[in-house]
C-alpha cells in the first residue's frame, strides 16, 4: 500500500545557526541530524545603563558579597539580516521552524506568521551531553531527545 504525500509537502526548517542532533532513542545512540537552514535571530541592544553592584548579606546582616551587575541585552525584533530571515516569507501553517527558544517567545506572539515554532528541548532531561569520551567537551550539550512546541499565545 503506497502512502499519499501532500502536495505541496509540509516543511521543516532549522533556523538554528548549527545542525540540530535529535537523539530520541533510549539510551542515545546514533542521532538524527537536521541540517541549518540559515540561522534566525533576534535583534538586540545593550541599554546604555551604567554597571551597578549588588550588594549580598548574610541572614545575620553581614556584608558577604558585592556582585558586579551589568545591563542585560534587550531584544528588539528579529534580524532582518540574518541568512533564516528570508523563509519566513513563504511559510505556511504546514510547515514547522526550529529555533532557538528566545526567537520561539518572540515569534509565538506573531499574528502575521501562522507556522508550527519548535525549540530544542535542553532541559536536565532532555539535553544529550558529551561524557569521558570527549573530555574537552564533557558537560557541553551535543544534542537533545526532543523538540519544544511553541503554543501561540495570542
Amino acid at each position: 500500500m503506497s502512502q499519499v504525500v501532500p502536495d505541496p509537502w509540509p516543511r521543516v526548517l532549522n533556523l538554528t545557526p548549527h545542525a540540530l542532533h535529535v537523539y530520541y532513542y533510549d539510551p542515545p545512540i546514533q542521532p538524527f541530524i537536521i541540517a541549518s537552514d540559515g540561522e534566525l535571530r533576534l535583534k538586540s541592544y545593550v541599554p546604555a545603563t551604567p554597571p551597578g553592584t549588588l550588594l549580598y548579606y548574610r541572614q545575620d546582616g553581614d556584608l558577604e558579597a558585592t556582585l558586579p551587575v551589568i545591563p542585560a541585552q534587550v531584544f528588539d525584533g528579529l534580524d532582518t539580516t540574518s541568512p533564516g530571515y528570508k523563509h519566513l516569507h513563504d511559510l505556511t501553517e504546514r510547515d514547522a521552524i526550529i529555533v532557538s527558544m528566545p526567537v520561539a517567545h518572540y515569534l509565538r506572539e506573531r499574528t502575521d506568521l501562522t507556522v508550527r515554532i519548535y525549540s530544542p528541548a535542553t532541559g536536565p532531561h532532555s539535553a544529550v551531553r558529551y561524557g569521558d569520551e570527549e573530555p574537552t567537551r564533557k558537560g557541553q550539550i551535543k544534542g537533545v531527545k526532543a523538540l519544544e512546541f511553541h503554543e501561540r499565545i495570542i
